[in-house]
C-alpha cells in the first residue's frame, strides 16, 4: 500500500488533488494524506518551543503525517491493505518530508519502503532542515509580519491572528518555502548526520527526478511574474546575484550562448543544482544500506501545467504526476504517453508490494549502486538505464567528489608520520598504540559499509563560523579502537569523552578541537573542558553546511594550527604556551608534542 504526501512547498496543496485509481487498478490501497501547511505546520517560534514539554515547535506537519501513518497501521487492514507493506511516498515538498521522515526516529517501524520524486533532504544541495534555534528566529521574522514583535505575549498573539491572515502572509516564492527543524524529539539530527551515525529508517528507495525541473519555476516567477525573459545579461546578472562568488565558474560552465535561451540556461542551472544532483547523491548516500531504484523522467513533451511561450516546459517539475495519478488539469496523454504510464505505475505498484519495481514485461531496472551510477531513464520513446546522469547534469560541479580517504585520511596520516619522527623517544608505546589506531580505522573502511559512506560523505563543517570545519570522522578517529568501529556514538557519550579531565591519554582531540576553535582564528585564548564539550555539541548539532576540505589544505591548516597556540594538559584544563618555552609542555599518553620550531621540530623536554 502508499501513502501519498502532497508537494506544494510545504505551504498549499491537498491529498485530494491525486487520483490514486490507476496504482489502485493495479493492486495498490492508496492513502492520499492532508497535513498543517505553512505557519500552520512549520512556525517554530521560541514562545511555542517554551510551551512545549520537548522545548521545541515547528514540526507540526510531520507530526500530522506520523499520526497518519499510524492510523494506517492501526485501520489500513480494513481497506484491504497490509500493515506491513506500507510505502511512504510524496513529490517535491512530500518527497523531502518522506527523507526526514527516513531519518526521523519517532517514524520508526511505520514504513517499509519509500518514494521520493523531486525532493531532497540528506545530501549536498537537498533541502537540509534547519536547527530548531535557526528556525525560531525565522519565526520571529514572521510573527513580526503579523504583529506579534513582543517575544513575551507571541503566543497568544500568533492564536489570535485570523487563519486567512496567516496563510496570505506565506507569501510566495521562495518567501513561501517552509519545511522541519532539527529539534529535539521528531528529527534530533539532520538526515545527513543521521545517515552518518546509520541512525536512520533504512528502507528500499525508490528515488528520482524530472529532466527539466526548474523551467517550471523560470517560467512562474521569470515570466510570468518577473515581466518577462532573461536577456544574456539579466541572466548573468542573476546568476552572480544567487551565487555570489561562484557565479564565474557557473556561468563558465552554463554560459548562455550554449542554450537555446537565457532561460533554459538559468533552468538548467537551477535542476542540476537543486534537483538532480541532490536525487543522485540522495540515491548514492541511500544504497550504502538499502536496495535503491534510481530514475530520471525524460519526456520532453510532458503536457504543461502553465502556458510559457519564453520556457519550453520538457520533463517539468511534476511533469511525471500526470503518468501516475491520472488528472484533468494538463492535456490527454498520448497513445505513447499512456504506454509510458502503464509501464509506470506498473514500476511503482510493484516497487509498494515487494520494494523491487521490477515487472517481468516492461524493461529490466537496476539497482542502484554508486560504482555502476546507473539511473533508469523514464521516456515514451526508450526507458532503460544510463551511466550520462552525473556527466548531462555537471554533477562533478557541483558536489566534487571527496578524494579518496578524504581530508581525514591526511591528517591521519600526518599525524601519524609526527608520531614515527620520535619513534625512538621514551614515548614509542604511545606511537604504536597510534599506529594501531590507524590500523583499526583502515580496516573498519575497508570492511564496514557504515564507515565507508562516512569516508564518502565526510568532511562535513559546522556553521558556527568561529569554528573551521570539524568533521564527525575526525572526532570518531580520536578514540581508541573500540570507540572508532562502534557506530552507535552518541552526543552524551562524546560530550561526557571531552569532559572527563581523567582520560589524558585522549588529549589529542582536545588539542585538535582548541586549535580548530582558537588557534586558526588568530585568538591565543585558554579554553577549560567545559568549553570542550560545547565545541564538540556544536561540531556535532550544526552540519547544515558543509565542504570538501583537500589534502592539501589539510597539510594547510595543520601547518597553521603549528604556528599557532601550542596546547598541554596541566590541572585538568588546557593552557597555551610557546614553542620552545621552558617547562611548557608535557608528554601525554598519547604521541609526543611535536612541533616546528625556529630550532627543529621534535618532542617537548
Amino acid at each position: 500500500m502508499l501513502v501519498w504526501l502532497h508537494g506544494g512547498g510545504n505551504a498549499y496543496g491537498a491529498g485530494s488533488d491525486y487520483d490514486g485509481s490507476a496504482l489502485a487498478a493495479r493492486g495498490v490501497v492508496v492513502v492520499t494524506v492532508n497535513y498543517r501547511l505553512g505557519a500552520l505546520g512549520f512556525l517554530a517560534h521560541s514562545a511555542l518551543s517554551a510551551e512545549s514539554a520537548d522545548r521545541a515547535s515547528g514540526d507540526y506537519a510531520l507530526m500530522d503525517q506520523q499520526a497518519a501513518l499510524r492510523w494506517v497501521r492501526r485501520n489500513i487492514g480494513a481497506f484491504g491493505g497490509d500493515r506491513s507493506r506500507v510505502t511512504l511516498g510524496g513529490q517535491s515538498a512530500g518527497s523531502s518530508d518522506a527523507c526526514v521522515h527516513i531519518a526521523s526516529p519517532t517514524a520508526k517501524g511505520l514504513f517499509h519502503r519509500a518514494i521520493q520524486q523531486s525532493g531532497s533532504c540528506a545530501a549536498d544541495g537537498g533541502l537540509t532542515p534547519p536547527t530548531l534555534d535557526a528556525a525560531e528566529r525565522k519565526g520571529s521574522d514572521f510573527a513580526a509580519t503579523v504583529g506579534c514583535t513582543d517575544p513575551a505575549t507571541a503566543a497568544a498573539c500568533l492564536r489570535a491572528v485570523p487563519t486567512t491572515e496567516l496563510i496570505r502572509s506565506t507569501g510566495t516564492g521562495a518567501a513561501s518555502l517552509w519545511g522541519p527543524n532539527t529539534g529535539p524529539h521528531i528529527l534530533p539530527r539532520t538526515p545527513h548526520a543521521a545517515w552518518a551515525e546509520g541512525r536512520v529508517n533504512a528502507v528500499p528507495t525508490l528515488s528520482g527526478n524530472t529532466h527539466d525541473e526548474y523551467r517550471y519555476f523560470t517560467a512562474l516567477y521569470v515570466d510570468l511574474l518577473g515581466g518577462g525573459p532573461l536577456t544574456p545579461a539579466s541572466y548573468a546578472a542573476l546568476i552572480t546575484l544567487q551565487h555570489g562568488d561562484r557565479a564565474a565558474a557557473v556561468l563558465g560552465t552554463y554560459p548562455a550562448a550554449a542554450y537555446p535561451s537565457p532561460n533554459l540556461a538559468y533552468s538548467t542551472v537551477g535542476t542540476d543544482q537543486r534537483f538532480a544532483c541532490p536525487a543522485r547523491a540522495d540515491s548514492r548516500l541511500y544504497s550504502s544500506r538499502a536496495p535503491v531504484y534510481a530514475y530520471e523522467f525524460a519526456d520532453s513533451q510532458a503536457p504543461p501545467f502553465i502556458p510559457a511561450p519564453h520556457t519550453p516546459q520538457g520533463a517539468f517539475h511534476a511533469s511525471e504526476l500526470a503518468f501516475l495519478f491520472p488528472t484533468d488539469a494538463v492535456p490527454p496523454l498520448t497513445p505513447a504517453q499512456r504506454r509510458l504510464s502503464a509501464m509506470m505505475t506498473a514500476y511503482w505498484a510493484r516497487f509498494a508490494a515487494t520494494g523491487d519495481p521490477n515487472v517481468p514485461w516492461a524493461p529490466t531496472w537496476p539497482r542502484y549502486t554508486a560504482d555502476g551510477d546507473r539511473i533508469q531513464v523514464l521516456t515514451p520513446d526508450r526507458t532503460g538505464p544510463t551511466t550520462g546522469f552525473a556527466a548531462d547534469h555537471h554533477c562533478t560541479f557541483w558536489q566534487p567528489p571527496t578524494p579518496r580517504g578524504g581530508a581525514v585520511t591526511s591528517t591521519w596520516a600526518l599525524v601519524r608520520d609526527g608520531c614515527r619522527s620520535v619513534r625512538q623517544g621514551p614515548d614509542a608505546l604511545a606511537n604504536r598504540q597510534r599506529e594501531r589506531l590507524v590500523a583499526t580505522v583502515a580496516f573498519a573502511r575497508a570492511h564496514s559499509p557504515y564507515y565507508r559512506e562516512l569516508y564518502r560523505t565526510l568532511p562535513e563543517r559546522v556553521e558556527d563560523p568561529a569554528l573551521l570545519p570539524v568533521t564527525r570522522k575526525e572526532i570518531l578517529m580520536a578514540r581508541f579502537d573500540d570507540w572508532v568501529t562502534d557506530p552507535e556514538v552518541t552526543l552524551d557519550r562524546v560530550r561526557a569523552f571531552v569532559a572527563d579531565p581523567g582520560r589524558v591519554g585522549e588529549r589529542f582531540l582536545y588539542r585538535y578541537l582548541v586549535t580548530t576553535t582558537s588557534g586558526t582564528t588568530g585568538h591565543r585564548g585558554v579554553f577549560l573542558l567545559d568549553d570542550r564539550a560545547a565545541a564538540v555539541a556544536r561540531a556535532l548539532s550544526l552540519r547544515a553546511a558543509r565542504r570538501t576540505l583537500t589534502a592539501s589544505a589539510t597539510a594547510r591548516l595543520l601547518a597553521h594550527r603549528e604556528r599557532s597556540a601550542h596546547i598541554v594538559a596541566t590541572s585538568g584544563h588546557l593552557a597555551a604556551c610557546t614553542p620552545g618555552a621552558a617547562g611548557c609542555c608535557r608528554r601525554t599518553a598519547r604521541c609526543p608534542t611535536w612541533w616546528t620550531n625556529s630550532t627543529g621540530t621534535g618532542p617537548c623536554s
